[in-house]
């Protein structure tokens, strides 16, 4: 592939590259970038090697790094979707159309190693409205807002926001197929989510909501404590939510954690543990569609800081962001 001023060459990830690999995405992400776990050199290798993680890299003429980007085959409760993430281009090769063709390299080399794809998505950093029109360009459809997750301060030191507030993320999915889902809805965003699927290009049969018979809540709690914020899993809503769940919850919102959680939707039994979220301060922020048997609502929880939605910069969708924050807002 060459530009008009730099010429390189994709490759994908080897230990050779793995300083320079660093170097692009700290440059690209002033050190905060928030997956940590997928800069470690150890677990990058165990995932290659696994076969669930694509790693390139963007290679000039002088052996340098000049962009980064992967696929990651997820697993666990998001089975079956592609996340895209260590995308990265230096500060001083950006505009150059590295990052758009390497995107084109990295969809090749998905075809060729991945199989039973049910979607692709990307959390993008709400300011990035660079990334979420190069997704849009691509058919991917916004379809959340992960809210007030990662403090400014450690993921983007070099950007000017307010003082002692988060930064949010959109989330963006792209169906691989047009298979229909099955799902129970919040009547008060019944019409919303619907309006997604549609632009995805999915159909839906509308389940009836009911308070769940099931014993035992499937569950799992993700903690980040440099960005004090979690993250909460549920799979299955049981009789048990408030009991067992809600505890953890308030201990962590007590110690001034921001949240998202994600709650299955093709649990029929989802309204309980949905009605039990809202009463700690959760309120609607999207969906996370497509995962293999799972569709997924998601909540935010911004309660433990303060709102920084003027720097939300969500790509030509005015109408998504008002309705998600006003949510939040009331």
């Amino acid at each position: 592939m060459v530009s008009a001023e730099l010429d390189y060459i994709f490759k994908e990830y080897s230990d050779k590259y793995y300083e320079g690999f660093l170097e692009s995405i700290n440059d690209f992400y002033d050190e905060g970038y928030p997956y940590k776990e997928y800069l470690d050199k150890n677990n990058i290798n165990r995932l290659i090697g696994e076969g669930k993680l694509i790693l390139t890299l963007a290679i000039s003429q002088k052996d340098e790094v000049v962009g980064t980007v992967a696929a990651l085959m997820s697993e666990e409760e998001f089975k079956g979707s592609v996340l895209l993430l260590l995308r990265s281009v230096p500060s001083h090769c950006r505009g150059r159309g590295i990052a758009s063709n390497q995107l084109k390299d990295l969809f090749d080399r998905i075809n060729k190693k991945f199989k039973n794809i049910k979607s692709f998505y990307a959390d993008v950093m709400t300011h990035d409205d660079i990334s979420q029109i190069s997704l849009c360009h691509r058919g991917y459809t916004l379809c959340g807002i992960r809210c007030s997750a990662y403090k400014n301060q450690i993921i983007a030191p070099k950007i000017t926001f307010k003082p002692h507030t988060k930064m949010s993320q959109a989330v963006y999915c792209k169906a691989v197929e047009n298979n229909p889902v099955c799902i129970a809805l919040p009547k008060e965003h019944k019409d919303f989510i619907l309006d997604i699927y549609s632009q995805l290009g999915i159909g839906v049969n509308v389940l009836g909501c009911t308070n769940s018979k099931e014993d035992s809540t499937q569950y799992r709690i993700e903690k980040n404590e440099i960005h004090e914020f979690f993250e909460l899993f549920v799979t299955q809503n049981g009789v048990d939510f408030e009991d067992v769940v809600v505890p953890k919850i308030k201990k962590l919102l007590d110690k001034k954690y921001t949240a998202v959680a994600y709650i299955n939707i093709c649990d029929s039994g989802f309204l309980s543990g949905y009605n039990a979220l809202l009463k700690e301060g959760f309120y609607f922020s999207g969906i996370k569609p497509l995962s293999e048997n799972r569709e997924y609502l998601i909540l935010s929880n911004s309660k433990n800081c303060q709102e920084n939605f003027n720097e939300v910069n969500i790509f030509h969708n005015e109408k998504f962001i008002k309705y998600i924050l006003g949510g939040r807002q009331q």
